[in-house]
């Protein structure tokens, strides 16, 4: 049975190059898996956490590390990717809620990875894109990135950009303005 009181709004880091091109025979890895629930009745973010995960195929690059600021020490001492899923599911019951992220990458990336590790993928198929949510909502001519996105809102914008576990949470106070739940605090 899904759980329709909160959903749960994922933000994913990845092992990324600036050139988009990945060096030797390195794939993109999850790095980090931000996390959050947003209470559907009041509009509270409730158990933000940032799972840093240990990349099996590729290192952490210097643009990645300048962007995210998610260093390879970091991940080196960071979760398996098999005990990060299992966080999912205890702490947020992730096969049991719809849950939602900025655009499809999330979805796409999580899925690849899942798949290529032989692991069963741990969120249920009540996926929804809050990008296209809310350029449909506002009746834009098309989607726009996130941070833009929280500024439209008239919302300050919390923590790091491009740190999972503080996207997830922007992502979240966002989505509430979106489903009109409660009051919009910041985390």
């Amino acid at each position: 049975m899904l759980l329709l009181d909160k959903l749960l709004i994922i933000d994913l880091e990845c092992t990324c190059w600036e050139n988009e091109e990945p060096g030797n025979d390195e794939r993109q890895d999850i790095i980090e898996i931000g996390a959050c629930l947003l209470d559907l009745a009041t509009g509270q973010v409730e158990g933000a956490d940032g799972m840093i995960v240990r990349p099996r195929r590729s290192q952490v690059s210097p643009f990645c590390e300048k962007l995210t600021k998610i260093t390879q020490v970091m991940v080196d001492h960071g979760l398996e990717f098999e005990d990060a899923l299992v966080r999912l599911e205890t702490q947020f019951q992730a096969s049991a809620r719809p849950w939602a992220s900025w655009g499809n990458f999330d979805r796409v990336c999580m899925q690849a990875q899942c798949r290529d590790f032989g692991l069963r993928y741990p969120f249920s198929n009540d996926h929804f894109n809050l990008k296209t949510l809310h350029a449909l909502h506002h009746r834009l001519p098309k989607a726009i990135g996130l941070f833009p996105a929280v500024k439209r809102a008239g919302l300050v914008w919390t923590g790091q950009h491009h740190r999972g576990v503080d996207d997830a949470s922007n992502t979240a106070r966002l989505a509430a303005t979106l489903f009109g739940s409660g009051s919009v605090p910041a985390v």
